[in-house]
């Protein structure tokens, strides 16, 4: 899985001395500073040597950082051991240890405090705000960058402002609040332009772009980033140019456009292969194998040589996460290797790879390896006839959805029901107050009383009559659920959801199942106008909606520009596949009724008979489903069927032969069934008519 860059305020002090040294160099300095005598200029020496490695050489770092802590206590120069425990947090914080890191830092806000130095203080504030961050601790985190931004902005510290701003807004960014994140993002990044910190400023777009990527807002996104790209490449930033590459890569691929997104983290990883980046090369050869893997799904059988093209990238990415020893990769770049495995029709493998993400997972809590995971595995198990572990993985992922990405949301929701429970209580407290003081003046005087109790009963009468509005509301609003629910599930299902807040899953031995799909939808969708081709296929489905009507037939779902119905069920239909093939024949019908400039589709259409699973998938978007062997043959009457023609299986055929007449075509190769026998039905047979004598 991709994350997007953040730019998180990693340090809080001012651009670094950068040293490029080698471990010879190294010693040469420490023999420089053993030389030099101890004074405030030395130990100033030392914190610059120690800051400038601190990213490169941690252990010579630490060693300049303790000798200026050392020298510091001697000659009691606050400034200098403030700087030296800031960059010894800074290193622990580094190494992981973020409750070592913040005592470091406190240690050090204390001294700056002693010292007089606000903007010391205002700048470990934000360590501090950062260590409690890393431990997950936000509402500390929120409260520290809270405090250096108004010490900053109080003494008119801009870069510390724009520091605070920027980690306030990943707090909210991490939270969900779009809002709030997007305002402080802004914020940053009007202070760094004014301040003309170029670096800064790039990283404030690319933090806006993904903000935008997050809430689906493509196009300003792709803006920020592009905005971004110019800014790394004016100056001479490889590796922040590549990763806003691969930003703006993982964008188009989240707009399902395979080949930008190809395009660009190609051109990102050509960059961080000659920097020699592990972790980014890594990333990137697993993206690369994602977007086969990706493709290969939205083009179905035009485009499964993908899913073998995927396999060396992602098996590459597998090798380098290995080697740096990145186990959160590791057990993610398991979850791709799956998918293509399963493409490749090696059902077995994947589900070994799948298995081993889905633990690894579980273990570390990584809720939306899990959720991939789990949705992957279905696949594989059904592939394999093994509906009841492909249902529980299902139920698994919709649950562990829920409980990984609504919790906030619900926290939310309780508070606002909670704020409004009070709110009535107060007026029912302020109401029982006045009647209580209306009684009072009632048995004073006595035409009060009259007056009281002509309000009262006034009262009363508008609470009747606002009850009665309710309930009429309720149920115009009830009646509008159970007509959704009902274009939703079939009204067996619906009804049992309803009584029981839930509905089992059912087998039914004897349906069919119809597939259709359009031949050059794919293409024709590059270059149509988008509200065109929308409306096409809205016209087509609202008539096979309404074909299938006639019949009884229960439509499952519609996938792209594909259409998927089974007749049979939920209630038995002994005329099944009659009917089915009937409403295939009227399908073709009407799309050969609409051919023309207007309409350059043509369609394959494919049935099968045979016993499914069905039941409901999912808690939210819930979906009626059916699963089974005879699910996926159906696919594979369509994929090798022909433009125009109902194609069906020999197990259909030998239902239906009697009444249509159809076509033999033989044993055809189908794709993980071998040869399978296949029939165009052209029609209805004849009834000779009986001549009177």
């Amino acid at each position: 899985m991709h994350t997007p860059l953040k730019y998180l305020f990693v340090l809080s002090s001012c651009f670094f001395l950068a040293i490029t040294t080698s471990g010879q160099n190294v010693d040469s300095l420490k023999k420089v500073i053993a030389q030099l005598p101890n004074s405030f200029e030395t130990i100033d020496k030392c914190n610059d040597i120690g800051w400038s490695m601190l990213f490169q050489l941690r252990d010579s770092a630490e060693y300049f950082i303790e000798k200026s802590i050392l020298l510091s206590d001697e000659l009691d120069y606050l400034e200098g051991k403030a700087r030296a425990l800031k960059s010894k947090g800074v290193l622990m914080d580094m190494r992981g240890k973020s409750l070592d890191a913040i005592e470091y830092w406190n240690q050090s806000q204390g001294l700056f405090q002693q010292a007089g130095d606000l903007e010391g203080q205002a700048s470990v504030l934000g360590n501090i705000g950062l260590g409690h961050y890393n431990l997950g601790d936000f509402e500390n985190a929120e409260l520290k960058f809270f405090e250096s931004l108004e010490l900053s902005d109080s003494i008119g510290y801009k870069s510390g402002i724009s520091k605070a701003c920027n980690n306030l807004a990943r707090i909210y960014d991490v939270e969900g609040d779009f809002n709030k994140s997007t305002e402080y993002y802004l914020k940053a990044l009007e202070i760094n332009r004014e301040l003309g910190n170029k670096a800064l400023i790039s990283g404030n777009l690319n933090n806006l772009g993904t903000i935008n990527q997050e809430i689906a807002n493509y196009p300003t996104a792709l803006n920020y980033f592009k905005q971004s790209l110019e800014i790394d490449q004016d100056l001479g930033r490889e590796k922040a140019y590549a990763q806003t590459l691969t930003n703006i890569g993982y964008t188009y691929f989240l707009k399902n456009e395979m080949d930008s997104a190809m395009l660009f983290y190609r051109d990102a990883l050509e960059i961080q292969e000659r920097l020699d980046v592990p972790w980014e090369v890594a990333q990137l050869n697993c993206n690369i194998g994602r977007v086969y893997v990706q493709q290969a799904k939205i083009s179905g059988d035009d485009h499964q040589e993908d899913f073998e093209l995927a396999l060396p990238y992602l098996q590459r990415s597998l090798e380098i996460r290995t080697e740096i020893n990145d186990q959160k990769g590791v057990i993610y770049t398991h979850i791709p290797i799956g998918e293509a495995l399963l493409g490749m029709g090696k059902p077995n493998e994947s589900i070994e790879q799948l298995e081993f993400a889905r633990r690894a997972s579980l273990r570390d809590t990584i809720w939306t390896n899990i959720i991939d995971a789990d949705e992957a595995l279905a696949e594989a198990y059904e592939s394999l006839g093994k509906f009841e572990l492909a249902y529980s993985r299902i139920q698994e992922k919709d649950s562990i959805y829920d409980l990984s990405l609504d919790e906030e949301q619900n926290s939310a929701i309780h508070q606002t029901q909670t704020d409004h429970i009070k709110k009535i209580a107060k007026a029912e407290k302020e109401r029982d107050e006045a009647i209580i003081a209306a009684n009072k003046a009632q048995r004073k005087f006595f035409i009060g009383g009259i007056i009281a109790a002509i309000l009262a009963a006034l009262g009363l009468l508008n609470r009747y009559r606002y009850v009665r509005k309710n309930r009429n509301i309720i149920a115009a609003e009830k009646k509008k659920s159970d007509d959704l629910l009902l274009n939703i599930l079939p009204e067996e299902t619906a009804n049992e959801l309803k009584e029981k807040g839930s509905a089992d899953a059912q087998r039914f031995n004897d349906v069919s199942i119809l597939f259709t799909d359009f031949k050059g939808f794919t293409a024709a969708s590059g270059v149509m106008d988008p509200a065109n081709l929308v409306s096409i296929l809205h016209d087509c489905f609202s008539a096979f909606d309404d074909i299938i009507g006639k019949y009884k037939i229960e439509k499952i779902k519609t996938i792209g520009d594909a259409y998927m119905c089974v007749s049979g069920l939920p209630i038995q239909n002994p005329n099944h596949a009659r009917d089915l093939v009937l409403a295939g024949l009227e399908f073709q019908a009407f799309v050969a009724s609409k051919q023309g400039p207007d309409f350059p589709f043509t369609m394959r259409l494919g049935i099968h008979t045979g016993s499914v699973v069905s039941g409901i998938v999912g808690k939210k978007k819930f979906a009626y489903d059916i699963w089974g062997d005879a699910v996926n043959t159906a696919a594979r009457m369509e994929s090798k069927g022909e433009i125009g023609r109902v194609n069906v299986s020999e197990a259909t055929y030998q239902i239906i032969k009697d009444e249509f007449e159809c076509e033999a075509r033989g044993a055809i190769e189908a794709k993980g069934k071998g040869k399978l026998n296949m029939f165009f039905v052209n029609g209805l047979k004849e009834v000779p008519v009986l001549e009177t004598v």
